[in-house]
This record gives structure tokens, sequence and C-alpha cells, in this order.
């Protein structure tokens, strides 16, 4: 796992610039999915995770897109308005310097696919399990799904992803883009919000996000939701509950660019 601790340290002062930047235009975000389970249970990071997930809604990504910039010239954002780049259902923040790792699945979309955050766009949606709440998931699930079929699953064995990537490859990105973008707009102001890019069904009340509660994360205090364990256990049930050993292993394709200073042994 020393590699794994490597990519978290590198990862770190990425995260402290969006921190700061955050910080300084009063953004508000959150450690969300891994990261707040990291935050929550080992107040750091799942020690064979190997990124950070941030949370915020859609209001306040606009916010920060407008600032981003002032994380410095090393860091690009590659998300639905930036198709030119690396065209993604949910932004990444990428540093463009080498720290001596890639991504791999991104390597062939983008000359910029070094470390990164994860950050998890929260929409409104309609009255919670309401009839026009499953329509609106739905639809935009199956353009994120598309998207990603488009981009990533060519290179994926499985016969029905091979599918998928040639239906979707039928639509330019620029189809894509403007679905998206036409349907992540603040249509409506609701209590609930959904993270359309992510696997977990499910609306949650916005009440649960709250005022950020500080929680200890390597050494830092970074914003979690104001009720965390409500947030989990939606999304994971008994979070608290380790997986079985076969499973805590890294789940992304990041990999060394080359020779590295550190031990790759488990």
């Amino acid at each position: 796992m020393a590699v794994v601790r490597d990519i978290q340290l590198k990862i770190l002062p990425i995260l402290d610039r969006f921190d700061a930047v955050c910080r300084k235009h009063g953004i508000r975000y959150y450690l969300g999915f891994g990261s707040l389970i990291g935050a929550v249970r080992h107040h750091g990071y799942i020690p064979w995770d190997d990124d950070v997930d941030l949370i915020m809604t859609r209001d306040e990504y606009l916010r920060f897109r407008q600032v981003f910039s002032e994380m410095g010239p090393d860091i690009v954002i590659q998300d639905q308005d930036n198709s030119s780049d690396m065209f993604v259902t949910f932004p990444k923040v990428r540093s463009t310097a080498d720290l001596g790792y890639i991504e791999r699945d991104a390597e062939n979309l983008t000359k910029n696919a070094g470390l990164y955050l994860d950050i998890f766009v929260l929409d409104y949606v309609p009255k919670k399990r309401s009839p026009v709440q499953w329509l609106v998931f739905a639809f935009m699930r199956g353009v994120s799904h598309m998207l990603d079929a488009r981009q990533f699953w060519g290179v994926y064995p499985e016969a029905w992803r091979q599918v998928a990537h040639t239906i979707a490859s039928w639509a330019p990105l620029s189809v894509y883009a403007a679905l998206l973008k036409w349907s992540t707009h603040v249509w409506w102001k609701t209590d609930y919000v959904v993270c359309y890019a992510y696997m977990t069904w499910g609306a949650i009340p916005k009440a649960w996000l709250g005022d950020p509660v500080l929680a200890d994360f390597e050494g830092r205090r970074l914003p979690i939701p104001h009720d965390a364990d409500s947030v989990l256990r939606w999304w994971y049930g008994d979070y608290m509950q380790l997986p079985p050993p076969d499973q805590r292993v890294p789940h992304h394709s990041v990999q060394a660019t080359g020779p590295t200073s550190v031990d790759s042994a488990s």
C-alpha cells in the first residue's frame, strides 16, 4: 500500500488549494462518498483509497468554476463545459504538474491525465419519489451512462459495455454536452438533491447537508455534511463496517508513470 499512500499525499496539496479558494469566496462544499467515510471512520483517507471525492450543489459549483483559476496555472477543470479537454459527467479538478502518476482511463482522452479531485455535483430534483423525480433521474442517468459508454467503455471486455459503446458512438459529444447542459440547469429549487453521475440512486434531503461541520482529515479540518450519519447510511448502510479484505483495494486506474521512490508491495 506504499504507492497508494504516496498518491494520497500528493493529492493533499491539490485539496488544500481547493479548500483555500472555497473558503476565500464562501463557497460551500463537503467531503463526500469514500472521502466522507474516510473522514468519519479513519479521520483521513480510507487506507486503500486513491482519490478524493467532494460534493457540492450545482449553484455552488457554478460559483467555484468562476474562480477556480485562483488555484494556480497548473490546475484545469474537466467537465461538460470543457469538452475540448475531457468531457465527463462529474467535474475533475486536475493537476497538470508531473506528480509521477497518471489516470490510465483518461490518458487517451486528454493530455491532462494527472492526479485529481472528483467533484460530484448535486442537482435539485422535484418532490422525493414523485413520478416527475423518477423521470428526471432516469433521463439524466441515461445521458450520463451514454457519455461514459462513448468515451470509456470501448476498452472493457464485457459484451454489454461493447454494445453500449457502439450505440453511444452514433452521436457526437456535442449532443451529450447539449443534453447535460440543458438538464442540469437549476430548473427548480426544492428540498432534495441527487448526484446523477454516481451509481447510488436516491435523492437526499438538502437539510442533511446543512451548514458544514469540520472534521479531521489527514491533519486538516475539512467540511462534512451537518448530518453525515444520515447521508452515509442512505448511501451505504452500515458504513462503519469494513469491507472484506479482498475488497480493500484501489478502485481507480491511477498508475505510476515511471519508477517511483516507494515500494509498490502491499
